[in-house]
C-alpha cells in the first residue's frame, strides 16, 4: 500500500507499507478524529529537536514527525527485520531534506531475544504474552536504554517494553521535553503515569483506542515551570 505524505520544507514523499500495518499507519497520520494519535496541538519544541523513535515499525511516526517538528535528527529503532527493511526503504525514498536519520535494527530493553509474531500483523509483534500471539518468533538483538542518545522527544511503542525503557532512560539521560508512549494494558498506563508524574511530567494529551490501549503524551513540567502539587495523581 502507498500514501502520499507531506513532510518538512514543503516537500512530499510516497510512504509505503504492507496492508497488515494499515491500522498502525492510519492512526499515526490521520487517527479516529482527523488528527494523528501523536498530535499535541498546544505543545511546541524550540529549535530543531532530536527525536528517538523506539519501536519505529515501518516509519510512520518518523515520517509524520518531519512536518510536525522539523527535527535535526531522528534515531529509529525497530527489531523486526521485515519492518526494518520497509522503514529503511521509506527513509531512502525521501527527497533530499536537512533532517538526518540513524536507523538501528534492534530492540530496546527486550526481556529476551525472541520476538513473537502476532496474527494481527507485524506491528503487534511482542516479547510478551498477549492476545493473538503465535508460536512463531524471530531472534533479535537488544540494547539498553542507557545506550540511547539524548533527545528532546522520546516516542516509545514497543508492545510491552515501555515501562523498562522509559524508567531506565530517565535514570541515565537528561529529561526529554516531550515523552509519548503507546500503552497496552491499564496496569502499564498507571505505572507510567505514576513514574512520569513523580518526575514532574505533565499529562498534556491522551487518546484511548480501547480498554487498556492508547497513546499518552507528557511534557516536562520543570521546563514549563509547573510544580508538582501532590506526590501522585493516583492518591
Amino acid at each position: 500500500m502507498e500514501r502520499e505524505v507531506e513532510i518538512n520544507e514543503g516537500k512530499t514523499t510516497k510512504f509505503q507499507y504492507d496492508e497488515n500495518c494499515y491500522a498502525a499507519v492510519y492512526n499515526v497520520f490521520a487517527g479516529q478524529y482527523g488528527a494523528g494519535e501523536y498530535e499535541v496541538d498546544h505543545v511546541e519544541v524550540k529549535g530543531k529537536p532530536i527525536i528517538c523513535d523506539i519501536g519505529a515499525n515501518v516509519g510512520a511516526f518518523t515520517i509524520w514527525s518531519l512536518k510536525r517538528w522539523d527535527p535535526e535528527c531522528v534515531y529509529c529503532y525497530e527489531p523486526l527485520k521485515s519492518n526494518f527493511n520497509q522503514l529503511r526503504a521509506n527513509i531512502n525514498n525521501l527527497p533530499t531534506i536537512a533532517t538526518n536519520f540513524m536507523l538501528g535494527n534492534k530492540a530496546v530493553e527486550a526481556p529476551s531475544n525472541k520476538l513473537y509474531a502476532n496474527t494481527q500483523g507485524p506491528a503487534s509483534s511482542s516479547f510478551y504474552d498477549c492476545p493473538f500471539k503465535t508460536d512463531e518468533f524471530e531472534e533479535v538483538e537488544s540494547i539498553s536504554a542507557s545506550e540511547l542518545p539524548n533527545c528532546n522527544i522520546l516516542k516509545v511503542d514497543t508492545e510491552g517494553c515501555e515501562i523498562d525503557i522509559i524508567t531506565k532512560y530517565l535514570k541515565t539521560h537528561p529529561k526529554p521535553y516531550l515523552i509519548q508512549f503507546e500503552y497496552h494494558s491499564e496496569r502499564d498506563r498507571l505505572t507510567l503515569d505514576r513514574l512520569l508524574f513523580n518526575t514532574n511530567y505533565i499529562l498534556t494529551a491522551c487518546g484511548v483506542s480501547g480498554l487498556g490501549f492508547g497513546v499518552f503524551s507528557y511534557v516536562d513540567g520543570d521546563r514549563m515551570q509547573i510544580p508538582i502539587e501532590a506526590k501522585s495523581r493516583l492518591e
